[in-house]
Order: C-alpha cells, then sequence, then structure tokens
C-alpha cells in the first residue's frame, strides 16, 4: 500500500472517507489515469491519443476518422509522389492495452497522480499535511499584504508625481532668481567644504599624533604588563618562601611549647610505687619479711635519689648548710664538716649508724631544700608558700622513723616511701618554678 508523506514537514498522511469522495465532482480514477498523458504523467499513451485526423483524399470517408492500426511497427516509406492516403503519412502503433487499476490501488494512484499535477502547476510539492497547508496560507497572505501595501505605496507616488506635473511652470524671472539663489547656496556650500576639508586635514593629523601615542601607550602597557608578570612570579616565589618559612616557625614553636612543658626530671627521675615500695625509675627502696628486695636495687635507688636532690640543689644554685651530697652511682655518700657516711649496703640491721647517720642527713638536706622553696615563694608573694605533705623532723617523716638498725622492715620501707613522696613534690614545685629545670 502506497504511503503519502507531507513534502514539507515529512509526516505521514491519512486520508478518511471513500476513495471516490476524496475527488473532486465529475472526476473519476479512471478518467484521471486515463488523462495521464495530456497532463505529462505517466509517459505517452496511445499513437491513436496524440494526434488529429486530417482529411483524407477520395475514399477515406468510409474508413471513419480513425486511421487503421498497422500490423508490423516497421516504417512505411512514402512514394515518390508524396503520401496517397492516411496509411502512407505515419505508422501506428498498436493500441496498448493498459488495464487500469481498480479499488484501494487506483484510489492511490489517482491521488499521487493529482499530486504531481498540482505540484507541476503550481510551485508548491504536494502533498501536504492541513497543518502546513495552513501555514502556507498564512504566508501567502502576508505576501498579498505586503504586495497591496507596495501597491498603494505606489499609487500614492504617482498621484504625487501627477500632480507636480499638472503644476503651473516658473517664468524667466522666476527661474533667474531661483538660479541666483541656488548658485548663492551653492557657493556657501563649497565655502563650508573648504572649510570642512581644512578641518578634516587638522582632524586627520590629530588623529595620527594620537595614534603614534596610542602605539607608544601600547607599547608602555606591554612593558607594564612584562614587569608586572615578572613582579607577580617573584611576589609568588617570595610568598611560597614565606609559607615555608612561616610553617618552619610555626613547626618551631610548636616543638619549642612542647620542650617548655616537657619535665625533663620526671624522664629522668620518674618517681612512683608499686604496691608498699617506693620506687624511683623502677628501683624498689625497702625490703619487707616476704619480699626480700637485693641490696643492689637498694643502692641503685639511693643512688638516683641522691643525684636527683644534688641536681635539684644545683638548679637552684642553693648550697646545704651543714651536708654535701655526693652521688656515686650505686655507692653514693654524704659527708659533714667531719666525716664521711656511705649511703649503701648490705648493712647489719643491728649496728648500721653509719647508714643510718646518711639517710638522715639526706632528709635533713631534704627538709632545707623544702625551707628554701617556701622562702622563696613568700619572696615572690604566693600563698600558700610551699610545704612538704609529710613533715620532716630529725630522723621521723610523718613520724615513721627512717632508721634502719632495731626497726622493722615494713616501717622503714613505710618511711622511704614517704621520703620519695616529698622528694616528688619538690621536683614539681622546682619544674613550676624555675625554668632552668624545664
Amino acid at each position: 500500500m502506497a504511503v503519502f508523506r507531507c513534502m514539507a514537514c515529512n509526516t505521514n498522511l491519512e486520508f478518511s472517507g471513500a476513495p471516490e469522495s476524496v475527488l473532486p465532482a465529475g472526476v473519476t480514477a479512471a478518467s484521471v489515469l486515463s488523462a495521464g498523458s495530456v497532463f505529462g504523467v505517466g509517459g505517452a499513451g496511445p499513437m491513436d491519443e496524440s494526434f488529429v485526423v486530417l482529411p483524407s483524399a477520395a475514399g477515406t470517408s468510409s474508413r471513419g476518422n480513425k486511421p487503421p492500426h498497422a500490423t508490423n511497427q516497421q516504417c512505411v516509406p512514402s512514394s515518390p509522389g508524396g503520401p496517397q492516403s492516411m496509411e502512407e503519412s505515419f505508422v501506428v502503433l498498436p493500441q496498448a492495452n493498459n488495464a487500469l487499476p481498480s479499488g484501494h490501488d487506483a484510489f492511490f494512484t489517482t491521488l499521487g497522480r493529482i499530486f504531481d499535477i498540482a505540484s507541476e502547476k503550481m510551485q508548491v510539492d504536494h502533498p501536504m499535511c492541513l497543518q502546513c497547508v495552513q501555514q502556507l496560507h498564512e504566508e501567502i497572505d502576508g505576501q498579498v499584504t505586503e504586495a497591496e501595501r507596495e501597491v498603494r505605496m505606489y499609487e500614492r507616488c504617482l498621484e504625487e508625481l501627477e500632480s507636480e506635473s499638472e503644476k503651473e511652470a516658473m517664468t524667466e524671472e522666476q527661474f533667474q532668481a531661483e538660479m541666483s539663489r541656488l548658485e548663492e547656496a551653492e557657493r556657501r556650500h563649497s565655502d563650508r567644504l573648504v572649510q570642512i576639508q581644512s578641518q578634516l586635514t587638522e582632524v586627520a593629523k590629530e588623529e595620527e599624533e594620537l595614534e603614534e601615542k596610542t602605539r607608544e601607550l601600547e607599547i608602555e602597557e606591554e612593558k607594564y604588563w612584562q614587569e608586572f608578570v615578572d613582579f607577580q612570579l617573584n611576589l609568588n616565589g617570595h610568598m611560597e618562601q614565606r609559607d615555608t618559612i612561616v610553617a618552619r616557625i610555626e613547626s618551631t614553636c610548636e616543638t619549642l611549647e612542647l620542650l617548655r612543658h616537657t619535665n625533663v626530671y620526671n624522664d629522668a627521675f620518674h618517681i612512683w610505687h608499686s604496691g608498699p615500695f617506693g620506687t624511683i625509675n623502677n628501683f624498689r627502696l625497702g625490703r619487707l619479711p616476704t619480699v626480700q628486695v637485693e641490696w643492689d636495687e637498694i643502692n641503685a635507688a639511693w643512688g638516683q635519689a641522691c643525684f636527683l636532690l644534688y641536681t635539684m640543689a644545683q638548679t637552684c644554685k642553693l648550697t646545704f648548710s651543714s651536708y654535701r651530697i655526693m652521688p656515686m652511682g650505686s655507692h653514693p655518700k654524704i659527708a659533714d664538716n667531719k666525716t664521711t657516711y656511705e649511703l649503701y649496703g648490705p648493712v647489719n640491721p643491728f649496728w648500721s649508724s653509719k647508714y643510718d647517720k646518711a639517710m638522715i642527713c639526706f632528709i635533713a638536706c631534704l627538709q632545707e631544700f623544702a625551707d628554701f622553696a617556701k622562702a622563696r615563694d613568700i619572696s615572690n608573694g604566693k600563698n600558700p608558700p610551699f610545704e612538704l605533705p609529710y613533715k620532716v623532723e630529725q630522723d621521723k617523716i610523718d613520724g615513721k622513723t627512717i632508721r634502719y638498725s632495731f626497726n622493722r622492715d615494713d616501717k622503714w620501707t613505710a618511711a622511704l616511701k614517704l621520703m620519695l613522696s616529698d622528694l616528688k613534690v619538690a621536683l614539681a614545685w622546682l619544674t613550676n618554678n624555675d625554668t632552668n629545670a624545664k
């Protein structure tokens, strides 16, 4: 089945109604198909439909107005004296037996030929849909309106020309006066033209000067932008260098702040506890009946304690009045103006007077450091001033004797634990009040 598309928007067209109802009144599909050769559509028809029969010679009237068909398709040459009859003046082709289509095929074939005829007669390709036809109709109406407007304008101009031609011609005096007036106007305009040309020359010179200045400014601008780009590159380099330096400064400040809050003494002398024992750098100080700590460990703990108190006094530039601490590793000693006392074992629990005296001298030095700290706090206006958490009185700390002779191991160990607690508190005061200790 044939499909028709709109030649403008290429959409499929639909037809409604019976095939014969689409054709105009009095027109049939057969008439349109048979008339195809008349409009030059579908090829040439039979030969007998494409000519007019002239009156023939005598004896031909009985044959009718239609020439007989030739029995073959060969040309018959005419006699030398000219054609004697209709049969000798042309070649008659056989009658074509073209069967006309019927039904829907005839309908679509008819529509196709109608559209071809319409396309040839008009300047628009057919078929077209209703929307395209409406749009074409509007365009044609616009063209018609425009043409009518132009016609009216031409008529008005024609009327003006006709009215001007009907005016009375000027006399000789009027013509001479008009010519004089126009010549005077021409001279004025000529003088004005000379002035304008001189001004134009001056403007051209000024334009050349301005163009020269413009070129100089463009050179200066290019130079400026080049210098600006160089400056920007240098600035970016300096800013990157500055950012790097600032980052290093910030990192250094953070490190410095961390170091300021770092307690060297707490890292070097870690005082803590392990059950009933006080410890310094994980060395236990004291012994129990059930836990017999080796004397080497106790000596090492006393050596760390003596070294810490000695270092604290050196940091504060404190010189003990009666005693002198001599840190010597695991064999520390404490001396007075007369004798040196050994602060390491093993010792006899029933006769260890020098060992006891050395411990008493150590807590006396600790108490002297506490008095020094209290005096500095009072001078600095701090309230309350520094005090040891466990009071030291001669050979006792918080009422517990520090002597090893004729003393129980658990009481001696408890007194040593309190002594380490006082030493830790004194170290904390030194860390908070003396920058050299940090």
